[in-house]
């Protein structure tokens, strides 16, 4: 293994509050979880299929539900769920304008430095990422936007009969499908309930 390098201001972001937080993104209820799910579905098809608005939208919607179920009242795990949101934030704009020439790469770590709290080497490391794979930083905080949104939609279409594991379980067990048909796979399931619920009366 390779010693890391005498940098402490690299580990000072490694904590246990922000563990907590990348624990529930990166295992349970967040990317193993859904992953885990999403392979279980009999589809090659969709087993081939990954849209990072729905394996990172996801993720990131995990973490925004967890703290609002309770999963951790530490103070220390709150100040980072919300600086994390703030990076997410930072990531959209940094994404899009570094790629479009319109932020040169000192600039967005300048960004990440000053809006998202982060330490500059660490800072570096990200932005050198955010070169690697255009637009695909878009998808942690838009997904979350688009799950949240599906499931307002969702629980609006469907009344009394709306629950979260319905929608939870739909969502995972769909496989990592785009928004878009994850919307109509969504639709379907309700016009499906519907016509049962019509027929069992």
């Amino acid at each position: 293994v390779t010693p890391v390098e005498d940098k402490p201001e690299m580990l000072r972001e490694h904590n246990f509050a922000g563990t907590r937080n990348t624990a529930v993104h990166e295992a349970y209820p967040g990317h193993h979880l859904q992953l885990v799910c999403a392979n279980r579905n009999p589809s090659l098809a969709r087993a081939l299929v990954s849209a990072t608005e729905t394996i990172e939208g996801w993720a990131h919607y995990c973490e925004d539900m967890m703290k609002k179920e309770g999963f951790s009242n530490d103070p220390k795990t709150k100040f980072v769920q919300v600086r994390d949101q703030i990076w997410r934030a930072c990531r959209i704009i940094i994404d899009v304008d570094l790629h479009c020439k319109k932020m040169s790469f000192d600039e967005a770590v300048d960004m990440l430095v000053r809006e998202a709290g982060m330490e500059r080497p660490g800072a570096v490391a990200e932005v050198k990422r955010y070169t690697f794979n255009a637009a695909y930083q878009l998808s942690y905080l838009i997904g979350k936007h688009l799950i949240t949104k599906l499931r307002a939609d969702v629980k609006r279409g469907m009344g009394r009969a709306y629950t979260d594991k319905f929608f939870h379980d739909t969502l995972l067990y769909a496989g990592s499908l785009p928004a878009k048909h994850m919307r109509q796979l969504f639709a379907h399931k309700m016009k499906e309930l519907k016509r049962l619920k019509g027929k069992a009366r």
